[in-house]
């Protein structure tokens, strides 16, 4: 019996409840799914199972388009056989397991993904935030990891919201002094740039540069000291494309596996017949308000209870793996990976001042199409968001 097989006959046999939060990537969603792992009823978290390396960061894939890509490099096969590994040494005759799966948007690019997941479960929060908030919070993100040499969340010195603004407004409106201007933040700050060791795991990131320079400038090398390229402003340039279709592909998977769990069932799919649940939550009101937005959460889910230890007494290491395929911790045999800014966290950090965001004036005109397009798939989302659901039931 295949992998796929044995995950749905053992959902079917009521062995595995799944419930998953699906997410647009910088939405506060690991905050969520961590929290919602408190619940007494939860016995394992499962991150990113249909992740693949590549995937964000090659600029091969991203130009060639990673729908036609991604059945050679991860099938939904692969995908049942990784939570199995998860799974199956825990099963039990007399009760059920209940996990919540937590993945992006950006890796469900195929139907055969979907179909998994509808066949899994019938539970499905999306956690999403307003793009222009979004957005410049990835940016932000990935020029800290990528660009400077120390990406540790301990690290102070590293590139601030206020920077980053500042940098897109030079990059747009004064092409020619980007380089100037990004060494004097540098140099003010004390920021060391990564130079990209090839022991670095974070080389991937080079290699794309790499190929963008020999597609881009007709080079068959790339040398960094050659004064005929602005490094700088190339690999800044390079960095907010990787943004810009990671944005694009996250916003409309986002929308495509909404519409693909509310269609209607398949006659190949006699064992999907109930409507499946879909909630929706905005992660800047989750962090603003979490207890109302747990709660609402939660009364729309049978088999998972509230608790106060959900938003200020996160427990690690209870007998719960937390597990994260994105996570290169995986290949040393361990289990509980937190990661990212709730890696030092015990709870939810609530939000009460406004993040900065995105205004058009800061962005060239291809970025600005996407941020739109993004917009309308917000904007949808947030009309069926629990927070407006709420209002509504109380008119």
């Amino acid at each position: 019996m295949t992998a796929y097989n044995i995950l749905i006959n053992n959902v079917k046999q009521k062995k595995i409840k799944f419930y998953f939060v699906l997410s647009i990537t910088r939405s506060n969603s690991t905050t969520l799914a961590l929290a919602l792992s408190q619940a007494p009823e939860i016995g394992r978290q499962i991150n990113m199972p249909f992740f693949f390396e590549s995937v964000p960061l090659n600029h091969e894939f991203h130009h060639k388009g990673l729908e036609e890509e991604m059945p050679d490099t991860l099938s939904a096969e692969m995908v049942a056989n990784r939570i199995n590994k998860i799974i199956n040494p825990i099963l039990q005759n007399d009760r059920t397991i209940s996990t919540i799966i937590h993945d992006h948007f950006d890796f469900l690019t195929r139907e055969e993904y979907l179909n998994l997941l509808r066949e899994l479960g019938n539970d499905f929060i999306f956690c999403f935030r307003d793009p222009k908030i979004q957005f410049l919070s990835h940016i932000l993100s990935s020029t800290n990891y990528f660009l400077i040499k120390n990406p540790s969340i301990n690290n102070k010195k590293v590139f601030s919201y206020s920077d980053l603004l500042y940098l897109l407004h030079v990059f747009k409106n004064n092409h020619d002094n980007f380089s100037d201007k990004f060494n004097e933040i540098v140099k003010l700050k004390g920021i060391e740039l990564n130079k990209f060791d090839e022991s670095d795991d974070r080389t991937i990131f080079n290699d794309g540069f790499d190929s963008y320079i020999k597609s881009n400038f007709n080079t068959d090398s790339v040398d960094m000291t050659n004064s005929k390229f602005d490094w700088i402003k190339e690999k800044f340039y390079f960095l907010l494309n990787l943004q810009k279709n990671e944005l694009e592909l996250s916003w409309k998977n986002a929308l495509n596996t909404f519409n693909f769990l509310n269609s209607n069932v398949k006659v190949d799919k006699p064992n999907i017949i109930d409507k499946p649940n879909i909630i929706m939550i905005d992660g800047d009101k989750l962090v603003r308000n979490p207890e109302v937005s747990l709660k609402a959460i939660i009364d729309r889910i049978d088999g998972i209870s509230f608790t106060r230890d959900m938003i200020d007494n996160w427990q690690k290491f209870t007998g719960k793996d937390f597990v994260c395929f994105a996570s290169r911790i995986m290949s040393s045999g361990s289990t509980n990976n937190w990661n990212g800014e709730c890696q030092n966290s015990n709870k939810i950090k609530i939000l009460n001042d406004e993040r900065p965001f995105l205004t058009s004036d800061l962005l060239m005109e291809d970025f600005n199409l996407v941020l739109n397009q993004a917009q309308e798939v917000y904007n949808f989302f947030t009309l069926i968001s629990i927070g407006r659901i709420q209002k509504l039931e109380k008119i």
